[in-house]
């Protein structure tokens, strides 16, 4: 089974630098356009999946539209792919989170996570069970998911086999609309690569 991993094209809260989380945002005009786009990628490489999954919130499913040309009505939803749940933070401005908040979102792994905020392990233990639970299906050949930023980042670590501390050790950013190919062979997945 191959499976491609695509974040969701831009929105408001995410050019205000705002916390998304769970809010449901829909796509900006830039992020239509760098959903289109993808969706011509995909093409242009002959890409073609047997089916797409995608996260609840609207920016996702609008991103999987305009980029497969599929109606929404075709998704198959599922919450594990949702994005980190930020709690009574959601939609604020990242630079006027008190410092406890900014310090947990700086490094994780080194702190617990302030009342409200989803725990690091209960992302990964989400995301990582959700890949497992797709790999096992004999129903399709070929995937994509469209998900969210830090969702996304917990998956290529769980790919990679980090455990949910060093995913957040290694600095890396996922741009709106990237998408990543790891193919699942029956012993394991192969190292995620970006298309």
């Amino acid at each position: 089974m191959v499976i491609y991993l695509m974040r969701h094209g831009e929105t408001d809260l995410n050019r205000g630098l705002r916390m998304q989380g769970s809010v449901d945002e829909p796509l900006n005009e830039k992020g239509r356009a760098q959903a289109l786009a993808a969706g011509e990628k995909i093409r242009q490489r002959g890409l073609q999946f047997d089916h797409v999954i995608t996260s609840p919130l609207d920016r996702a499913r609008e991103t999987a539209e305009l980029a497969t040309g599929m109606n929404r009505s075709q998704f198959e939803i599922d919450e594990r792919v949702r994005e980190m749940g930020y709690g009574p933070y959601e939609g604020k401005r990242i630079l006027t989170l008190g410092w406890e908040v900014l310090s947990f979102l700086k490094a994780p792994y080194k702190k617990p996570a302030p009342e409200g905020i989803e725990t690091i392990e209960s992302l990964y233990g989400r995301v990582a069970s959700f890949l497992e639970d797709t790999a096992s299906r004999t129903d399709i050949n070929s995937v994509l998911v469209v998900t969210h930023g830090i969702a996304m980042r917990n998956m290529i670590g769980y790919l990679k086999g980090l455990d949910c501390r060093d995913v957040w050790k290694q600095r890396f950013s996922i741009e709106n609309c990237a998408v990543f190919r790891t193919q699942f062979d029956g012993d394991g997945f192969t190292h995620p690569e970006k298309i």
